[in-house]
């Protein structure tokens, strides 16, 4: 028997006699991770190499991390403001740690990509979320004892793991959040399942998942300076495109015009206690999602020419 089945029990003998079925699966994986080598990821250098360090290692290094002991982490949270790529930098993990072990050790590991929204779980019915978590889990066990990487990805990761407060009202989280620690704590390390957490509010994630030996690592996806803003202008502004000026250093001269300090670019003014004025300009609240917003409206306008 395995949590989450129906099974006919005869009340009296307290004898169960048959499974009738097992409660409703929802299919979350994704059957082919899309192809991400790491270099499709501009302006986040820090963030993808700390990501190297705490996934790829130990898979690649698995005698060296028993050497020393040293504890291999379960998971991480990706968080940063909105639109820097905390869902991108999520999938080209998984993308990428296949290739690597490929490459290094020449051993082919199927993929298993569980990618969740954190309210799709939030459930009407009393003990459903909770159901969807635990199986969430078995899926990646499962597969994970197949051989196969397992991820589970969890983007908006605060809408359900969220600071438990005290009060009357029974919130739905002073129960998920219990569920996904335990769930944490009973996956083995050197396994193959690696837990990832996306979240644009680490300040509102509860501090019981957020302790070492849970989710270890917490990794902060940073707004791009300018030299990273040229990388990402550079990955959209392809050469294939219809470009009326064909320059090599067309996406350097964008860049120069959205991260210059002119009265133009302007953004917000800011005031402090003190007395003292100063602004924030359009390139200091840079994101991906913009740079690709801006390179998708130059689009727009172009084919409406």
């Amino acid at each position: 028997l395995k949590s989450g089945m129906d099974i006919r029990l005869d009340a009296n003998q307290r004898v169960a006699l048959e499974v009738i079925g097992v409660g409703k699966r929802i299919e979350r994986s994704l059957e082919n991770v899309e192809a991400l080598p790491w270099g499709a990821i501009g302006g986040q250098e820090e963030a993808v190499q700390s990501i190297r360090d705490t996934i790829e290692l130990p898979f690649l290094h698995r005698d060296l991390f028993k050497r020393f002991q040293h504890t291999v982490p379960k998971g991480f949270l990706l968080h940063g403001p909105p639109g820097c790529g905390q869902t991108l930098l999520g999938k080209a993990t998984a993308f990428n740690l296949r290739q690597q072990i490929k490459n290094e050790t020449g051993v082919y590991h199927p993929e298993f990509f569980l990618h969740v929204k954190g309210p799709e779980i939030l459930n009407m019915w009393v003990g459903e979320s909770e159901r969807q978590v635990r199986d969430l889990f078995a899926q990646c066990r499962e597969r994970a004892n197949d051989g196969a990487l397992a991820f589970l990805f969890i983007d908006e990761a605060e809408s359900i793991l969220g600071t438990r407060r005290a009060g009357r009202h029974s919130s739905i989280l002073s129960t998920l959040v219990p569920m996904f620690c335990t769930e944490m704590d009973g996956l083995e390390p050197l396994t193959n399942v690696v837990v990832i957490l996306a979240s644009n509010r680490a300040d509102m994630t509860d501090p019981a998942i957020l302790r070492p030996g849970r989710i270890d690592r917490k990794i902060r996806v940073n707004r791009p300076d300018k030299a990273g803003a040229q990388k990402i202008y550079e990955i959209y502004l392809r050469e294939t495109l219809p470009l009326a000026e064909p320059r090599i250093d067309l996406a350097k001269a964008i860049t120069e015009e959205h991260y210059a300090r002119t009265p133009e670019n302007q953004f917000l003014e800011i005031v402090y206690r003190s007395g003292k004025k100063d602004f924030l300009y359009r390139g200091d609240l840079a994101s991906g999602a913009i740079i690709a917003a801006v390179v998708e409206r130059a689009k727009s306008l172009a084919i409406k020419r």
